[in-house]
C-alpha cells in the first residue's frame, strides 16, 4: 500500500512504516472553474510513475489530502472517476508544534453503508424527511 502525498508538506509523524510518494502540488489560488482541471492534471502527473499508476489501478492505495478543500473534493472525484471507488483517504492532524498522520477514512465503505441506508429508508433522509 502507498500513500500519496498531495499534502504540499512533508509526511507527517506516523507515516514512517508507509511508502510515501510526494506528489508535488504546483497550484496557486485557482479560480473555481479550474478546480477539476487542476485535480485531473494533478492525478495524470502522480500516473506518470508506473508503481502510481499501477496502485491506483489496483485500488492500493491512499491519499494524504491537500489542505485546500476545493482541490482535495475534486481529486477525490478525479481519483474515483478512474478507479471506480472512492479512495481512503488521510489527512494531518497539528498537535502542539508537530503534525501526525490521521486514522484512514474509507470513503468507498462510508458510501456503501449510506447505500444501504438509503434502500432501508426508499430514498428519504435518514429522519424519514424527503431529500
Amino acid at each position: 500500500m502507498i500513500l500519496l502525498n498531495f499534502s504540499g508538506h512533508p509526511a507527517p509523524r506516523g507515516t514512517e512504516d508507509m511508502e510515501v510518494i510526494d506528489m508535488p502540488l504546483v497550484i496557486a489560488n485557482p479560480l473555481p472553474s479550474e478546480i477539476s482541471e487542476k485535480a485531473r492534471a494533478v492525478v495524470d502527473m502522480a500516473c506518470q510513475n508506473e508503481k502510481v499508476r499501477e496502485c491506483i489501478a489496483r485500488g492500493e492505495y491512499q491519499v494524504l489530502l491537500p489542505g485546500y478543500s476545493p482541490l482535495a473534493a475534486a481529486l477525490i472525484s478525479e481519483l474515483a472517476g478512474r478507479t471506480g471507488r472512492l479512495p481512503t483517504v488521510r489527512w494531518a492532524i497539528r498537535r502542539k508544534d508537530k503534525y501526525y498522520i490521521s486514522p484512514p477514512c474509507r470513503l468507498q465503505a462510508n458510501r456503501t453503508a449510506a447505500r444501504a441506508r438509503r434502500a432501508i429508508n426508499s430514498g428519504l433522509c435518514a429522519d424519514g424527511a424527503g431529500a
